[in-house]
């Protein structure tokens, strides 16, 4: 999973322009001019404006570090539709210092600091996603989600054209029954949808339901009235976090039934494409830093090997707490809580006294650690 890197270069930056539908804000801030001249009650409310807009800023990025952003503090009074002066004193110094509610585009900001910090995130690796699209046939019920459907599909070629790194549909699809997959799309809990992310080593989850079908003959015609209602979440995989919640409606006219209802849940997502993008941005860039080590088991053969290994990481007394993630025949993987030495580490979890199996650990990243379950009577990595 990525960590953000928050220093890099600020490229030339165009302004979104706020609508008239913008989430406005209200944020309570302070600004201070350094004297009584006629101009400075207007200076110090310019200030409270850049206070406001700063605010705003450090809500979403958690580090601090709001180099990235500076285009945005640069220009903040152009994102304040408004502001009302709350209150005002002149200082011992003859200064003069102003306290106004201001009106922040909320949306505006938003959308323009996840462009910023997108640009930051490619620097070190793009953001890792996995997604998830559940679909809805009127009348059919929930459709087979064995493969990615249509839905799905278009979900994962759009954050791919924004740079992002997902996880192939099919690999998810290795390591779930098609009825935990159907539970994660419709509405599983936040624990269990960033525990799914944090299984896929991805920084955010992306989980949606398209429902979608013929919903009435046009009068007078030929044509039917198809809809799709999609529904869409994303999830920070570091805490467990809904960043945001999207719906969108679309119906769309057609005399084909099948064609409409595909194209009315294209055109839905298509409308959803840049907040989900920047939904994943933000998510990552408020993500907090994380000693968490990741342990990925190769060939655990099942439970039994898979709680012995979870058991000597237990019994490690600087370890604070043991995730499971996924367990299966083919793969397992923790998360687990440790801020010391990965060198140690390592050497704790293979030379541990297993029953009929040995670790080979053939790969250590950073806080990634790879090892293959290597059956003890033969020496060779136990047969799939």
């Amino acid at each position: 999973m990525l960590k953000l890197l928050l220093a890099c270069p600020l490229a030339a930056f165009a302004l979104s322009a706020g609508g008239a539908d913008d989430e406005l804000l209200r944020v309570r801030a302070k600004g201070v001019a350094l004297n009584e001249g006629p101009g400075a009650r207007a200076a110090a409310c310019e200030q409270a404006k850049v206070a406001a807009v700063v605010q705003v800023l450090d809500s979403l990025v958690s580090s601090g570090d709001l180099r990235p952003v500076q285009p945005i503090i640069d220009r903040a009074p152009f994102y304040v539709r408004s502001f009302r002066e709350v209150g005002h004193e002149v200082s011992g110094d003859g200064g003069i210092q102003v306290e106004i509610d201001a009106y922040v585009c909320y949306r505006t900001v938003r959308a323009d600091a996840a462009r910023l910090l997108l640009g930051a995130l490619q620097l070190t690796g793009p953001p890792c996603v996995v997604a998830l699209v559940g679909e809805v046939v009127q009348g059919a019920g929930l459709v087979s989600m064995e493969k990615a459907g249509p839905g799905e599909t278009l979900l994962v070629a759009f954050l791919r054209d924004a740079g992002m790194d997902v996880v192939p549909p099919e690999a998810v699809r290795t390591l779930y029954a098609e009825a935990e997959l159907e539970a994660l799309a419709i509405g599983g809990d936040l624990a269990l949808c960033g525990r799914f992310a944090r299984a896929n080593l991805a920084d955010a989850a992306v989980l949606g339901v398209i429902e979608k079908g013929p919903r009435a003959r046009v009068p007078g015609g030929v044509f039917f009235a198809n809809e799709a209602n999609v529904r869409i979440r994303v999830i920070r995989s570091s805490d467990d976090k809904l960043i945001d919640e999207y719906r969108e409606r679309v119906e769309v006219q057609s005399a084909d039934v099948g064609a409409g209802i595909a194209l009315a849940a294209q055109d839905a997502c298509e409308k959803l494409r840049q907040r989900i993008i920047d939904a994943i941005v933000l998510a990552v860039a408020g993500a907090e830093p994380s000693n968490d080590v990741v342990v990925t088991i190769e060939r655990p053969g099942g439970r039994a090997r898979f709680s012995e290994i979870a058991a000597r990481i237990r019994a490690n007394d600087a370890v604070e707490e043991v995730e499971e993630l996924v367990c299966g025949a083919a793969l397992g993987r923790f998360r687990v809580a440790y801020a010391g030495s990965m060198r140690e580490f390592k050497e704790w979890v293979v030379s541990g006294q297993y029953s009929d199996f040995t670790l080979d650990a053939h790969s250590v990243v950073a806080r990634n650690m790879i090892v293959t379950v290597v059956d003890g009577d033969t020496g060779k990595p136990q047969a799939q």
